[in-house]
């Protein structure tokens, strides 16, 4: 598939969600289970796909390694690329920073984790029982529910009613957004000279910003399951860790702690932001979480076909 093709197969839907959204707000109430049930039935079919691997007790190591390595330097590249802008711009919150717990969040981390599990181990039983499978059949029926998740995230979008005009205005949004997603790629250049990753994969590997519902599914369908399931803990680390950097970071370094959750500042992560920064960071995070939903897809599917 064209890099082309691919943005259009990306882009269309979710753009198309936006304005259904935008029209039919009451749609964004079942969108945000919709996309649960459709993550979680991807999730299932990346991890049925890996239990399929052979040498999979030997691969698992070397994923978890690989994921403890792009996670720290993902984390201290936003860093080094965030925290001057904060120094330059001497701005802080009022509100004491306080470690925010999220259960709702851990449980669904935990329940998109277990679909995971089921599927390898689903997979592993298949193997083992001699099953055969129609993995085109298969594919084609991951393309079509990624289809429907991301027509989904734009709905969701779209419903929040946020005005479009209020949210491309803001300049210091959308400037966090080109220092953040620099810094990723920069993350991925790094591991790339640290790793065996290739070039191509590792900036995907940087590149999906926390939006695993995503990341992991393009490119399992673009590389396969060991690496939809690579960038799947990376980008769910960094949904976890913002639990606890976006309260730690806030008082001192505002944009950097908005930044921490990537893509998700937009949605699951915003009121872990509201609640440790105030109202006065939700309109930086929203254009800052909108930009990123926009870089996201054009280089994933820029690297995948690369």
């Amino acid at each position: 598939m064209g890099i082309v093709e691919g943005l259009g197969i990306v882009l269309l839907p979710f753009f198309l969600g936006f304005y259904l959204g935008n029209i039919f707000t009451r749609l964004g109430r079942y969108s945000s289970s919709f996309l649960m049930v459709t993550l979680s039935l991807l999730l299932f079919i990346m991890g049925f796909k890996l239990g399929q691997i052979e040498n999979l007790a030997t691969e698992l190591p070397r994923i978890g390694v690989k994921v403890v390595i792009f996670t720290v330097v993902l984390h201290l590249c936003n860093f080094l690329f965030l925290m001057p802008c904060d120094h330059l711009q001497h701005k802080k919150s009022r509100q004491i920073a306080q470690v925010t717990r999220d259960w709702r969040l851990l449980l669904d981390v935990a329940k998109l984790i277990l679909s995971v599990v089921v599927g390898v181990i689903a997979g592993l039983w298949a193997k083992g029982a001699g099953a055969s499978f129609d993995y085109n059949l298969l594919g084609t029926i991951s393309n079509l529910i990624l289809l429907f998740m991301i027509l989904a995230s734009g709905i969701q979008l779209g419903s929040a009613k946020y005005k479009l005009k209020e949210v491309l205005l803001n300049k210091e949004g959308f400037i966090i957004s080109v220092l953040f997603t620099l810094s990723c790629l920069v993350a991925g250049l790094v591991c790339y000279l640290i790793t065996d990753v290739p070039l191509n994969k590792s900036l995907a590997y940087t590149a999906g910003m926390g939006w695993y519902s995503l990341s992991s599914v393009i490119l399992a369908n673009a590389w396969g399951p060991l690496d939809g399931s690579m960038v799947f803990f990376i980008d769910m680390a960094r949904e976890l860790l913002a639990l606890v950097l976006v309260p730690l970071l806030m008082q001192r370094f505002r944009c950097t702690a908005v930044t921490q959750p990537g893509a998700t500042s937009l949605d699951c992560s915003l009121p872990i932001i509201q609640r440790s920064g105030g109202n006065g960071v939700v309109g930086l995070a929203i254009t800052f979480g909108f930009f990123a939903n926009l870089y996201v897809p054009v280089l994933l599917v820029l690297f995948t076909g690369m």
